[in-house]
């Protein structure tokens, strides 16, 4: 198989989208050729059989660049190439669609968010399939949906068997600071903990950065409402972490928290009980993974008085041998390995 795949970044070292560096790598193992068009072009470690090209951005070039740039390359590309992966990026389809169609490329799509909107609906006309990890990840009425889940890479996130600090729990946020990401509730509850003696030693520390200027001004409120509660000497702010040191931040933590509202399935969860760290959620999407685990993990609503009391449960249960089980069960069923090879037997037919 010769495969086009079109994506975002390429980019290694980046906090955010680092991670599909090594999804190119997994498709290398069922390809003969891979060719990458990226907006955005960083670092990069890949076989021989990879050839990137990028749009410029970079460089700073102009959105028509852009588009010049991206026919060129579909073009100058096209005897190079049998099929084409689109990750998230629907624009790609829109653009490339009808061009695809008339030289009889078939058009494959990874799509894992929570809004539905006019593009998803165009570019489902063009689509051969539409991959996302659940029913929640992709609101469109579809027969070519496929339901893959997610793929956490194991040869970077494990369990490692450190000796933590007994005489302090270790609170850890992952993810961009945004509205939705609820993560102002986090900081109300750590100081209900905090303040109610609840917990007596604890810290929280927060992985990631906003993506969007116009979140900047929610981060100013969290540090500010942090200031207000006296709270900066207990959370500490670590930015952006390239993806392979994030193995290391997940297992110096006791217990990870994610309030993302019910939508695609965040693969940062995953990742935090693969580390053997366990993680609450409030996206009800991971109802079918936690199976009869839910109760212990999964928010019923999204209140203070309900998420201290599961932090405050599972710190009194920290040998919890619900983790062990779930961390076995998303080795088997959501690794990065397995998925891109079911990807890759779905491009292949």
């Amino acid at each position: 198989m010769k495969l086009l795949i079109c994506t975002q970044k390429v980019d290694k070292n980046d906090g955010v989208l680092g991670f599909f560096h090594n999804w190119i790598i997994e498709f290398t193992k069922h390809c003969e050729k891979v060719v990458v068009i990226c907006l955005f072009q960083g670092e990069y470690d890949f076989p021989k059989n990879v050839e990137v090209l990028s749009l410029g951005k970079e460089n700073g070039e102009s959105r028509l660049k852009y588009i010049f740039r991206f026919y060129k390359y579909i073009w100058k590309y096209r005897k190079e190439y049998d099929n084409v992966f689109v990750h998230m990026n629907s624009e790609y389809v829109i653009l490339g669609g009808i061009f695809w169609k008339f030289l009889n490329k078939k058009i494959y799509l990874w799509y894992v968010h929570k809004s539905k909107n006019i593009y998803l609906r165009i570019v489902n006309i063009f689509v051969k399939n539409i991959f996302t990890s659940s029913k929640e990840s992709c609101l469109i009425k579809s027969k070519k949906i496929i339901f893959l889940g997610h793929g956490v890479d194991l040869n970077i996130f494990r369990k490692i068997n450190i000796e933590k600090d007994k005489n302090l729990y270790k609170l850890l946020y992952v993810g961009r600071i945004s509205p939705i990401k609820n993560l102002d509730i986090l900081i109300e509850v750590f100081n209900i903990l905090k303040k109610d003696s609840l917990i007596n030693n604890l810290s929280l520390t927060i992985v990631g950065d906003v993506v969007y200027e116009s979140d900047r001004g929610y981060l100013n409120n969290i540090k500010k409402k942090i200031n207000d509660y006296k709270l900066n000497n207990y959370i500490s702010f670590l930015g952006n972490i390239p993806i392979d040191k994030m193995s290391d931040i997940y297992n110096n933590h006791d217990l990870s928290i994610n309030l993302s509202p019910t939508g695609g399935m965040d693969k940062t969860v995953l990742e935090s009980f693969v580390c053997g760290v366990p993680c609450i959620v409030f996206n009800k999407a991971f109802k079918d993974v936690f199976g009869e685990y839910g109760d212990v993990f999964i928010l019923d609503n999204l209140d203070t008085k309900e998420l201290s009391t599961k932090i405050y449960n599972i710190y009194r249960n920290s040998n919890l041998e619900d983790t062990k089980r779930l961390l076995d069960l998303i080795q088997k069923d959501y690794n990065l390995s397995q998925l891109i090879t079911n990807i890759s037997n779905k491009i292949n037919l």
